[in-house]
């Protein structure tokens, strides 16, 4: 039986009763060992830090974008696009069961896929959208179109977050946004390329 000789000075415990696997029971009893602690201890420990970083990613918002109705519109997006893509998943998983020869397409170079993750963005979007006269978006336009040259050319450590975005976004992804830059039409909206459009494209298989 594991004993625990309490230190000076030491936070009284309450005891927790749980059952868990036999692999995860192994598993924190041989980082116990590795790292010196008791079982109770490392246990203890692991909990912490899964709580802590409940957190985590308030912060990294917070210190990215600071300002917080953008931080909880993008919240609020990634949401809904994240759980779009589950469900897409989950329609492919069935038609995986009934076709295993279908291609493996990423959503991001699926055109359905994709776009069912844009109108959930926009429905989000529009959920919050004031009414009264707004302009033609102008300055929108331009940094959106900048956004994406520093994304496609600019040099890695400007942007903490075109550098995590780079990370993520796969390569033909990325050249698709290379190639439509500076690609927009008369309202300056960014838009696929005039050999795209007369290229039909079901996608980019994996």
């Amino acid at each position: 039986m594991e004993t625990h000789q309490k230190r000076p000075g030491e936070r009284r415990r309450t005891p927790l009763s749980v059952r868990i696997k036999k692999e995860t029971r192994e598993a924190l009893l041989a980082l116990s060992t590795a790292e010196d602690r008791s079982l109770t201890t490392t246990a203890e420990m692991l909990i912490e830090q899964a709580l802590d970083r409940r957190h985590l990613l308030d912060q990294v918002f917070d210190l990215t974008y600071q300002n917080p109705k953008l931080i909880g519109l993008l919240l609020m997006i990634g949401h809904a696009a994240n759980n779009t893509l589950s469900a897409i998943e989950a329609k492919r998983a069935v038609t995986r069961q009934q076709d295993q020869s279908a291609p493996e397409i990423p959503w991001i170079n699926d055109p359905d896929a994709f776009n069912e993750v844009a109108v959930a963005a926009k429905q989000v979007i529009e959920a919050f959208r004031p009414v009264g006269d707004r302009g033609g978006g102008a300055l929108g336009k331009a940094i959106g179109r900048d956004t994406i040259f520093h994304f496609v050319d600019g040099p890695p450590g400007n942007s903490p977050a075109l550098d995590a975005a780079r990370n993520r976004i796969d390569s033909d992804a990325v050249a698709r946004a290379r190639r439509r830059q500076r690609f927009y039409d008369d309202d300056g909206m960014i838009g696929p390329t005039t050999e795209e459009l007369e290229l039909p494209s079901k996608g980019t298989q994996k």
